[in-house]
């Protein structure tokens, strides 16, 4: 039997981050080892999936997709969460997080 993969376009990927709620967020043990170099709270990214909007959502490939949120601390900085959705498993995958001014976004806004 072939496994057909839903491929989400930026609606359907919209609808499912917005309805999401804490049980529908999973962490990958990289993105956990790495939030501490990178100066996030982990507790942080959940809160903006299911509680902050969203200032930027770019699909990357099949079924990944960059959130862009404001960064918890720093007001000159954003909070980059990028996420596969995965159908099989319902959940959002967080797979990496990093920050970047908010010069790129609204640069990325302008063109």
């Amino acid at each position: 039997m072939i496994n057909i993969v839903k491929d989400y376009n930026l609606a359907e990927a919209l609808n499912i981050i917005i309805n999401a709620d804490s049980n529908d967020i999973e962490l990958i043990s990289h993105l956990i080892q790495k939030s501490n170099q990178r100066n996030v709270n982990l507790g942080y990214i959940e809160e903006c999936i299911i509680e902050k909007d969203l200032l930027g959502l770019i699909k990357t490939r099949s079924n990944r997709f960059k959130l862009i949120y404001p960064h918890e601390t720093k007001k000159s900085r954003d909070l980059y969460i990028v996420i596969e959705i995965d159908e099989n498993i319902g959940k959002l995958i967080v797979i990496t997080i990093y920050t970047t001014s908010i010069n790129r976004r609204l640069r990325e806004h302008e063109i």
